[in-house]
């Protein structure tokens, strides 16, 4: 989801929760940008908001027949996942030189799935770590009593209790025991922080928290924003980095993010309306690079697609594979297509990471041809 929320920043060159929401619609059903080539994993609170996204009024997947809103997150107290915090880097990259603006955008990120005052407090006080991070605050600073880039935010608009414990730094008195990596956003952000607070170093912070077990995966992916944030890509290991799924395109995305962050030549309105948003958000970053639309949009995303209608064929149905020879066929096909693509728009290690998808694919449908791959 991280992904896609960038992806979206870069392409629209803006802030619209209606194209977020709709591009995490193609993450669910479709597997976009996945490393797996599906969605998984998908929380209650994620899946109910993405599926008011359904262009199809009538899919049974629709959750209701109310016109398409940009924040379907529902308000209940336990609309506090741990997917509202796990997303938010990208907003905190994009507007870094704009804190105010970044704060307010995370929280609007939020609301797209999630929309209790938990969560969204959640996302406002870890959105403030990561720009501290990106403003080069030390350590002793960041993790300081109620931390924020803006100076007395809190005072004036406080945390909620179960967030502001948190800030004024639970995470540094409690014991392995007491932590837990559990599907709450309060829990996870906590655990990330234990994990970053008693470490000095990416690695060892990501496995200690990995290893709290329960939704640790979750917890790491935010200890993995904010370590990342805070040591850099020269902090984590570069074994690491290798097995990453199409990391020049992950890579490509910050650097993009990054560039397009200047170019914002002056603050984005704060606090904007559904009804604006409604209306459509005009651009107000620069365009995008040739790299990027080379690589991504004329590269990847064809590469993507049709790597979907294998998967689609790999479903019982008319379009099924009739045996393993059909599916290995479609996949020669497919990659030919791709190294048939002007050399500007391919990419190596894209190509390589595809080929180790279809390759465990293969194997996977040999066993069970009449199930989903992936």
């Amino acid at each position: 989801m991280a992904l896609i929320l960038a992806e979206s920043l870069i392409e629209k060159g803006a802030f619209d929760p209606m194209d977020q929401g709709h591009r995490y619609w193609r993450w669910y059903s479709g597997g976009h940008l996945s490393s797996t080539g599906q969605s998984f994993n998908v929380g209650m609170s994620v899946r109910g908001a993405i599926a008011k996204f359904n262009p199809v009024p009538d899919d049974r997947r629709r959750m209701s027949d109310e016109p398409i809103r940009p924040f379907p997150g529902s308000v209940a107290d336990w609309a506090a996942g741990n997917g509202c915090v796990v997303r938010v880097c990208p907003v905190a990259m994009f507007f870094h030189k704009y804190p105010e603006v970044a704060l307010d955008k995370s929280v609007d990120s939020v609301k797209v799935t999630h929309g209790s005052e938990i969560a969204k407090d959640a996302v406002r006080y870890f959105t403030g770590l990561l720009l501290g991070c990106l403003l080069g605050v030390s350590k002793d600073e960041l993790l300081s009593q109620r931390y924020c880039p803006i100076p007395n935010l809190y005072t004036g608009k406080p945390l909620v209790p179960e967030v502001d414990s948190v800030a004024c730094g639970s995470f540094k008195t409690e014991d392995e025991a007491q932590i837990k990596a559990i599907g709450y956003a309060v829990s996870s952000l906590e655990a990330a922080l234990w994990g970053f607070y008693h470490t000095d170093n990416f690695r060892d912070g990501c496995l200690k928290v990995a290893n709290l077990g329960n939704d640790s995966d979750t917890a790491a992916a935010i200890y993995g924003q904010l370590a990342g944030a805070y040591y850099g890509i020269g902090g984590i290991p570069e074994h690491w980095q290798k097995t990453c799924f199409v990391s020049p395109l992950v890579l490509l995305f910050a650097d993009e993010l990054h560039r397009l962050s200047f170019t914002i030549a002056e603050a984005p309105p704060l606090e904007v309306t559904e009804s604006a948003y409604l209306r459509g958000i005009e651009r107000y970053a620069g365009e995008v690079s040739e790299e990027y639309r080379n690589k991504k949009i004329r590269g990847y995303d064809v590469l993507e697609e049709a790597s979907r209608d294998i998967v689609k064929r790999t479903y019982q149905g008319s379009t099924q594979f009739q045996n393993v020879e059909e599916f290995v066929m479609a996949v020669k096909e497919v990659r030919a297509s791709y190294l048939a693509l002007p050399p500007e728009t391919q990419c190596d290690i894209i190509i390589a990471d595809f080929d180790a998808r279809w390759e465990k694919g293969q194997a996977d449908y040999l066993n069970r041809p009449s199930r989903y791959f992936y």
